[in-house]
């Protein structure tokens, strides 16, 4: 007879949901990840347009250049703000999402032990009556052919 593992659709149901936390998890990751490029991308980009404003002003740009350098600052300024908030947000739910998996993935590995010392211990006892099956056809072999 082989081996029946009677919590084998409780162990599944939990490989599963450890699965599909950690897809979550992957998936703030990837939130995270696109977050902090924007952020990086919009620092690049500010600093890029304040080289070619000095360069205009050094130049003999007008006044007006430096309404919009104001101005394009006052617009950086904001969108780095709510950006940085989104990522602040971001990176708590990824936190979050990261506990949980933890516990999902603690929860499994909890019956996959649970199983494999009950295999084991299948394995152990299944050997020790083979044993006996052999040695009762010792015993009764010997018994029966005294001579040999």
């Amino acid at each position: 007879m082989a081996f029946h593992y009677k919590l084998e659709s409780l162990l599944r149901l939990r490989r599963s949901i450890e699965r599909q936390e950690e897809l979550r998890l992957q998936s703030l990751s990837a939130i995270l990840a696109r977050l902090r490029a924007e952020l990086r991308q919009l620092d690049e980009g500010r600093l890029a347009q304040r080289r070619s404003a000095q360069q205009s002003l050094t130049a003999g740009g007008a006044g007006s250049m430096l309404q919009f350098e104001v101005a394009c600052d006052s617009a950086y300024l904001a969108a780095r703000k709510s950006l940085q908030k989104k990522l602040a947000e971001a990176e708590n739910q990824r936190a979050e999402q990261l506990k949980i998996y933890h516990e999902a993935r603690k929860k499994s590995e909890i019956l996959a032990a649970l199983r494999e010392r009950q295999q084991e211990a299948y394995i152990l006892d299944f050997l020790r009556r083979e044993q006996q099956r052999v040695d009762e056809a010792f015993l009764i072999r010997k018994y029966l052919n005294p001579s040999e």
